[in-house]
């Protein structure tokens, strides 16, 4: 599970939703951002298994 972080563009609306206690929009904004990184960590996980493989076959 990727973590949820919270962009610096981002800071004041994820403080305004928690301070409004706007649990319905923290939960859409968090289910966005974990989608994106959930995108990068899978990129990340396929380009390591790539690279591994690779090394293992070249050496």
């Amino acid at each position: 599970m990727p973590f949820l972080i919270i962009e610096k563009d981002d800071k004041a609306q994820y403080i305004t939703y928690e301070a409004d206690q706007d649990v319905t929009s923290l939960t859409q904004y968090a289910k966005q951002k974990l989608t994106e990184e959930q995108k990068c960590y899978e990129i990340f996980e396929q380009n390591y298994q790539a690279q591994k493989d690779f090394d293992e076959n070249h050496q």
